[in-house]
């Protein structure tokens, strides 16, 4: 999981510049939009994954005490974690926030508690908006922490832009070396993973719009406009993936 997070920001970073160079939208010309959104669900997978990705260097320059400058800030609520847990959960949102580029406090609300069988957590963003100041592109779902970086500004007052949830039924590996032992689940590997999604990459090709009746709010393959992640995906012959969905890119 950690290697292919740090992969898919590695590809924002190079891209980014001619991205940011698009014509920018208009507020007046396009209303604001928001919507809510729902978590994804990380389900747990018996194998054990031998794989191990040094943390960034940022972050063991941060870790290290060497100077370092404050680029983002990523505030959590804790409910419910024991100590060794909110550890770990830290030690993600710190590699996160070593990496990230923001003026505005991005907000998560983090739960330990009891999940459904199989599952290790779930996280999200919890609104999307589009046509915001700025925004490289018109009428394009961004989640709220990337569009108030976009827009210089908090758009959803003192609410959490980032959802999250994690069991306090599994056998977790609650280290902070990246190390677990066979047949545990590493805590803070998957809080990198969930964090990932509530900062926006998330997979759905498409919003439905407007919402139905039920309340739900994504939908794959269906009618309306697509999240900024997926109008950055292109074919092995294409150039710009991933460009705009970072924090990175958008400076």
């Amino acid at each position: 999981m950690k290697k292919l997070l740090l992969l898919s920001l590695l590809a924002c970073g190079a891209l980014g510049t001619a991205r940011a160079q698009q014509k920018l939208v208009s507020q007046a010309e396009l209303p604001l939009e928001s919507r809510p959104a729902k978590p994804i669900i990380c389900y747990a997978r018996p194998e054990n994954m031998h794989t191990y990705v040094a943390p960034p260097a940022q972050f063991l320059n941060r870790s290290a005490g060497r100077p370092t400058a404050d680029q983002a800030r990523i505030e959590v609520t804790y409910i419910g974690f024991p100590p060794d847990a909110r550890a770990a959960f830290q030690k993600a949102v710190d590699i996160w926030q070593s990496l990230l580029f923001s003026p505005v406090v991005i907000r998560v609300e983090a739960r330990w508690e009891a999940l459904d069988e199989g599952v290790l957590g779930a996280a999200g963003t919890t609104q999307i908006y589009r046509n915001l100041p700025g925004a490289p592109k018109s009428n394009i779902w961004y989640p709220v922490a990337l569009a108030e970086k976009i827009a210089g500004q908090d758009l959803n007052g003192t609410n959490a832009d980032i959802s999250a949830e994690f069991s306090s039924n599994f056998d977790w590996y609650l280290g902070l070396d990246g190390l677990p032992p066979a047949g545990k689940y590493d805590l803070v590997t998957v809080v990198l993973h969930e964090l990932g999604h509530g900062l926006g990459f998330v997979s759905a090709s498409s919003y439905t719009d407007p919402p139905p009746v039920t309340g739900a709010v994504a939908s794959l393959n269906s009618s309306g406009f697509p999240w900024v992640f997926s109008t950055y995906i292109e074919n092995g012959g294409g150039s710009g993936w991933l460009a705009a969905v970072c924090f990175q890119a958008l400076p």
